[in-house]
């Protein structure tokens, strides 16, 4: 199923499915436990941590920290690796990013087989070109004939991909050595008589092809970090076979907000009420009682102010602030179409939120991409 899942393609405008759920959560259970018993109350825990996992991922600033390494590059050789390794570190660890289900499905099936995490330090267990290599097709992103190139491993990126796979496979039928101790322990060592033979020169170029291959690879670190750092680690299966979560997961305030993370509501300036969802709109609960709320009316945070129906479900929307109403778009419009994101009604707010600049908002997300770059 999980591979059913990984080869599916969906195509068309403005696609909103449930695919990344199913993969992830699917993907989760391969690797904490295929026997797991979740009770009725698992996903709305587990969504939660997901959340949890997206509100850490949103601070992340993958440009910078592809810059960071750059700059702290100590000669022009390995600049000019890192700078030719770009997109092949970028576009995969972007595309991750981009669906915390994804994201939580990759980092409960490879926790404890890419990566170890002892208290607050994350190592590699495996070899960093083994980790990418699983990155890429976790992600559905190998190499195919016929495939468009936004959907595959760019031909520059596969080159280094296969170059360092080749590399290792030799140094592995020589030596024995896969594990990313065991590479590291091999290179940092005394020439190795199986690999080089004596030869001074080989030894020398295999240490630079080491490097070479391994240089930005850390940045793959930032995928079991955040884990780290938002307590989705913490997510798991016991011996006794039912799913575990910190307490944090339980929480009902902790569960309400963290879930609402996965799906934010659409951008809106401090005076205006937009939709959340796209459906049909209606200003009443029903044809014979008053509209939930009026021009000139003042209404509290949590408070009904419409109802948007989607197939057959009526869903009341709340007010995420206090205000007054002082112009309505909507008005007369009972049974129309209405689309996310809509301007419905122009308000004065009670309170006038701090507007946080675009300047502190990116040097909070470098931040924290640095503490998480270690």
């Amino acid at each position: 199923m999980a591979e059913v899942l990984r080869r599916t393609e969906l195509r068309g405008d403005d696609l909103q499915t449930n695919l990344p759920v199913h993969y992830g959560l699917i993907q989760w259970f391969l690797g904490r436990g295929v026997m797991a018993e979740p009770n009725t109350r698992f996903m709305t825990s587990y969504l939660a941590a997901v959340g949890a996992l997206r509100g850490v991922v949103d601070d992340v600033d993958l440009d910078f920290a592809l810059r960071h390494l750059l700059k702290r590059a100590d000669s022009a050789d390995l600049r000019e690796v890192l700078a030719a390794k770009q997109t092949f570190l970028q576009r995969p660890i972007e595309r991750l990013f981009a669906s915390a289900h994804v994201i939580g499905g990759f980092i409960g099936r490879y926790d404890g087989r890419l990566w170890q995490v002892q208290g607050d330090e994350v190592r590699f267990l495996d070899n960093p070109v083994r980790f990418i290599e699983a990155l890429y097709h976790f992600l559905d992103l190998e190499e195919r004939e016929g495939e468009p190139a936004i959907e595959m491993i760019w031909n520059h990126d596969q080159a280094l991909l296969q170059r360092a796979l080749d590399f290792y496979a030799a140094v592995a039928e020589r030596t024995g050595a896969s594990s990313f101790d065991e590479l590291e322990a091999l290179f940092s060592g005394e020439p190795d008589a199986a690999l080089c033979g004596g030869d001074d020169a080989l030894w020398e170029r295999c240490v630079a092809a080491h490097r070479g291959h391994q240089a930005g690879l850390e940045v793959l670190l930032l995928i079991p970090r955040v884990a780290v750092r938002s307590r989705f680690l913490e997510v798991g299966v016991n011996e006794e076979l039912q799913p575990v979560f910190p307490d944090v997961f339980l929480d009902p305030e902790t569960i309400r907000a963290c879930t609402k993370a996965l799906a934010p509501p659409p951008p809106a300036a401090s005076d205006e009420i937009v939709t959340p969802m796209g459906g049909t709109f209606y200003a009443r609960e029903a044809p014979d009682l008053p509209a939930l709320i009026e021009v000139g009316q003042h209404f509290e945070a949590g408070q009904p102010l419409f109802v948007i129906e989607v197939m057959k479900m009526f869903n009341k929307v709340v007010a995420p602030f206090s205000g007054t109403v002082v112009e309505s778009f909507v008005e007369g419009r009972d049974a129309s179409v209405v689309k996310k994101g809509d301007v419905l009604f122009r308000i004065e707010p009670d309170e006038h939120p701090e507007v946080v600049s675009d300047e502190e908002i990116a040097a909070r997300r470098e931040a924290v991409t640095l503490s998480l770059l270690g």
